[in-house]
């Protein structure tokens, strides 16, 4: 487990947001999660794989009052190194059916 005090937020989003956070906890095991949950004294926000979903939501709620929409866009099949992990005809399936539909990350970044 890494603990980082005003930690800079621009590497955890895609939005290229240069926020500040008074607590960063990078954990390596899913177990350690339930202890840091506990001792919980401020708002906790989980980082992981939908974190752009759940900052459209935060920032939704904070400025639906001014009339104001937020959206969050998903780009599709994009060519990451998922399924890469997977090997046999699955991983076999993962690879052409990537090159055949897969956008570049570029693409999927814009």
């Amino acid at each position: 487990m890494k603990i980082h005090r005003n930690s800079s937020l621009k590497k955890f989003n895609t939005f290229n947001v240069d926020e500040l956070a008074q607590l960063i906890i990078e954990i390596d095991n899913i177990s350690d999660l339930p202890n840091i949950l506990s001792n919980k004294k401020d708002e906790i926000l989980v980082l992981g794989g939908g974190s752009n979903i759940l900052f459209t939501k935060k920032l939704s709620k904070l400025v639906s009052k001014n009339n104001i929409t937020v959206n969050c866009l998903h780009p599709g099949f994009v060519k990451t190194s998922f399924g890469k992990n997977n090997t046999g005809v699955i991983g076999l399936i993962i690879k052409f059916l990537m090159t055949l539909f897969a956008i570049k990350v570029e693409e999927g970044a814009e």
